[in-house]
């Protein structure tokens, strides 16, 4: 199935050192948790560009909920040559509230980092930045992480089993080996752009796909989450699925 995988993006930037400035060219990766097969495509198609001579900025998104035993390692482990800047945030892990990211990347260059961030934060929250670390080292925001991988490996398991029931002619997709949703493709017999309409009218929200669709293909599929809803919810939207969608 060839939805995307990952939003990459080329732009120049400034970066000076001892009061003198360089021009470069960065390539930016938005990579969002997806499927165990897709993440290891995007790697090997990722360090393709570490031979480009072109520093990649890697925006880990909800890393910490891949539901597999053996997670792949981030794009920053591969590298031999310094050209990967690693970034990370607990917002979306942990809640919206908590502010705080992190980043992996040569000194001087997080030191430049540093002094750019003091132009709009003098001070940061200090409070935030002192509790994260007391979750970190009492050990329960790793607690928090099991907690809510076990939880998502239920909805997944649970979601996935109501569409291989429910929907079987109307739907194929790939078990996703982590992230939190499933890439579907739809029988062509179904329009994707009125089958979110329909939707709508009974009170769920279903993306017709057609922002997914690469230039020039029609994939009829789009995104189904499961990670914020419960099994009883999850169980309510199958069966509008069901209802507007069966073939």
């Amino acid at each position: 199935m060839s939805f995307p995988i990952f939003t990459a993006w080329e732009y120049p930037y400034a970066f000076s050192t001892s009061g003198r400035s360089k021009k470069y060219s960065a390539v930016s990766v938005l990579a969002p948790a997806t499927s165990l097969s897709a993440v290891a495509f995007e790697v090997s198609a990722l360090l393709q560009l570490l031979r480009s001579d072109k520093p990649i900025k890697r925006h880990e998104v909800n890393k910490e909920i891949f539901v597999i035993s053996r997670p792949i390692l981030p794009l920053a482990s591969a590298d031999r040559h310094g050209m990967v800047v690693y970034v990370g945030s607990l917002t979306k892990s942990v809640a919206p509230a908590f502010r705080v990211g992190y980043v992996v990347a040569p000194a001087t260059l997080i030191d430049e980092l540093a002094r750019l961030r003091r132009i709009i934060d003098r001070q940061g929250d200090a409070m935030l930045e002192f509790a994260v670390g007391q979750l970190i080292k009492t050990g329960d925001l790793q607690r928090h992480f099991r907690k809510a991988l076990r939880t998502y490996h239920a909805r997944r398991d649970h979601f996935c089993h109501l569409l291989t029931t429910e929907l079987p002619d109307a739907i194929e997709f790939t078990k996703p080996d982590g992230g939190m949703a499933v890439w579907a493709r739809f029988n062509p017999s179904i329009d994707m752009a009125k089958l979110a309409k329909r939707a709508e009218k009974d009170g769920l929200f279903l993306s017709s796909g057609a922002s997914h669709n690469p230039p020039g293909q029609q994939l009829n599929g789009t995104r189904l989450g499961f990670a914020s809803s419960t099994e009883s919810e999850l169980d309510q939207a199958v069966a509008i699925l069901k209802k507007i969608a069966t073939v």
